[in-house]
């Protein structure tokens, strides 16, 4: 029987602990435990932040931590959105409207070719990562084609001609950065099949020829000029998207049925010679949902897209083949207060954090969270809510708000004791925003209603407050805030009692406001944590279950709240967050903690058995 020295030209390390550094493939043994150990990859999809608009059809290209998808269906739309591995943020607007769309490069130089749009069309068009402008337009207006290359070395192949899809081509483009170019033709006409790989590797799998012929289940790579036969899939697929190389490809969902609407959450491997059916499957059955063309076979994206109910959806999943488990960030229940609150002052961390008073009943009582319950914390001295805090459980700090008149008291905390201090607001208010994460007992408070909607900034530097002389570009209250106090970040609101929400995010530097990404979509009474370059937002009105994260540049979606609720009390850091209280009098007791994806590398026991 062969060793594995012989079959690894290596022997069996003999350890005292676990290497810190683990490849797939290493075997060792643990002197301490007395355990033989190795390490092997696994393929696994996991959840990833819904896109903001659910569509089938996309353009797309991109990897997995930097893709894009654009206009799509139903109805026919323009709008553009970028994933950077965490969320989706919205891009700047496709030229034209329609779906089926045929992309491939970069998340900030892709290519998109062809379309549908009530007919084929064949405009082509740029991406910067900012906008779209026009390129010279393809010999031939096609849809549902394959893609694969770079914006200055791709290729488009095959796709539907018309009408309504119910004919085919074998035609090749590619285009050099600069103009379009006929290359070889594909062996077989086909349309709805999926492409990735370069210019001259290139890989088209599958599709079919239109309604009247069969699902296929062939492969064709092509060297630059020329189509050749690669291996056949296991079970004939159409409208499915990939990822990878030519000796390296993964495919994903799709449709095995050549007319009716069914959908697959089947994913094939690739390895140059053959296709086998991978152990991952999709969590979401789709088809025409979008890939990455530019990703690898062990690391690609899958968005959007029609299910099998049939609707379009916005869920994005992440492939990953490797010898780490990929944990989800999630949204996840914890233990319940025991009072209901809302509007009131929330600090600290996820596992160590403070919920004092209360609106409308202007409580006076604290709870602390330990990371799985509630318990009774010292009192407030000035009952009262509306106002912010920050800090930690044993260094916390609460001020202003609301007790039948807009308050300008401070308090400290120790995390057994309110003491309050002498040092008072120059405006009292409530709804305001602040620092969340400025380390007590410093703070910067922000916006707010006094006798109307306020754009003043002040700073407290444990002993007294100072109006900055930096005010807020837009005066708003109800508004969510997050950051330090020289890098604070404020976002949403409402101007005037009665108005509308708003998207306005503004980064402070100590001293002055300057504008920062919008939000995805208008919110207020929304809750904030984190650092302005990881900040997130969550909750709002009414009863919005959105979770954003901001990057310094841009917010994207994040996993959802399972309760939506205004008037939230949030803490914590952009990736362990806790989230608590909210709604209208009397407030709720419910708590979730936010935790973002992790990944960790594994070991697992070898035995004789």
């Amino acid at each position: 029987m062969a060793t594995y020295q012989d079959i690894k030209g290596l022997r069996v390390k003999y350890l005292s602990s676990d290497p810190s550094t683990l490849v797939g493939g290493d075997v060792w043994y643990n002197s301490t435990s007395g355990t033989l150990k190795g390490v092997v990859n696994f393929a696994a999809w996991s959840s990833g932040a819904n896109a903001i608009t659910a569509r089938r059809s996309a353009g797309y290209a991109g990897t997995k931590d930097a893709n894009l998808i654009w206009g799509g269906g139903d109805p026919s739309m323009n709008n553009t959105e970028e994933y950077n591995g965490s969320g989706w943020s919205t891009g700047g607007d496709f030229g034209s409207s329609g779906y089926k769309a045929t992309g491939f490069g970069t998340q900030t130089a892709a290519i998109s070719g062809g379309r549908y749009d009530g007919g084929m069309k064949t405009t082509a068009e740029e991406y910067d990562g900012s906008s779209w402008t026009a390129i010279p337009a393809l010999s031939t207006a096609i849809a549902a084609a394959g893609g694969a290359g770079t914006n200055t070395a791709g290729a488009i192949f095959g796709g539907s001609t018309g009408p309504a899809f119910h004919a085919s081509t074998n035609a090749t483009e590619e285009y050099n950065g600069s103009s379009w170019t006929a290359g070889g033709a594909l062996t077989t006409s086909r349309t709805y099949l999926a492409g990735f790989g370069t210019q001259t590797t290139a890989v088209g799998s599958a599709g079919y020829t239109g309604p009247s012929g069969a699902v296929m289940t062939a492969t064709e790579e092509y060297d630059g000029s020329t189509w050749t036969a690669g291996g056949n899939l296991p079970t004939g697929n159409k409208q499915q998207a990939g990822s990878g190389t030519s000796t390296a490809g993964v495919t994903f969902g799709g449709s095995y049925n050549p007319a009716s609407p069914t959908t697959v959450n089947v994913t094939n491997t690739y390895d140059g010679t053959s296709w086998s059916i991978s152990p991952a499957t999709l969590a979401t059955g789709r088809r025409n949902l979008g890939g990455s063309p530019s990703g690898t076979s062990s690391s690609a994206l899958a968005s959007c897209g029609t299910d099998a109910s049939p609707a379009n959806v916005a869920n994005t999943e992440e492939f990953n083949s490797s010898i780490n488990t990929i944990t989800a960030g999630a949204w996840a229940s914890g233990g319940a207060m025991t009072l209901g609150r809302y509007n009131a002052f929330g600090y600290g961390t996820q596992t160590a954090a403070v919920a004092s008073g209360n609106d409308g009943t202007y409580a006076t009582t604290t709870e602390e969270y330990g990371g799985t319950s509630w318990t009774a914390g010292g009192v407030l001295n000035t009952g009262r809510g509306g106002g912010r805090a920050g800090g930690t459980q044993g260094a916390g700090i609460v001020f202003a708000g609301y007790t039948g008149s807009n308050s300008t008291a401070t308090e400290t905390y120790n995390g057994t004791a309110y003491a309050t201090s002498p040092a008072t607001m120059a405006t009292g208010r409530r709804n305001l925003a602040s620092s969340t994460n400025s380390p007590a007992p410093t703070a910067t408070a922000f916006g707010g209603f006094s006798t109307a909607a306020t754009a003043v900034t002040e700073e407290f530097n444990g002993t007294a407050w100072a109006t900055s002389p930096g005010s807020m570009t837009t005066a708003r209250y109800k508004l969510g805030g997050a950051g330090t106090q020289t890098a604070a970040v404020g976002f949403g609101g409402i101007p005037a009692p009665g108005g509308s929400a708003q998207s306005v995010t503004e980064e402070y530097d100590g001293s002055t406001w300057t504008a920062g990404g919008a939000l995805l979509a208008a919110r207020d009474q929304i809750a904030g944590t984190g650092v302005s370059t990881a900040a997130l937002a969550f909750g709002g009105n009414p009863a919005i279950t959105t979770t954003q994260g901001y990057d310094g540049t841009a917010w994207s979606t994040r996993p959802a709240l399972a309760t939506g609720r205004g008037y939230m009390m949030g803490c914590g850091t952009g990736t362990s967050a806790l989230g608590f209280g909210g709604t209208a009098a009397p407030g709720v007791t419910t708590t979730e903690e936010f935790t973002g994806e992790t990944s960790v590398a594994t070991a697992s026991t070898l035995t004789t058995s």
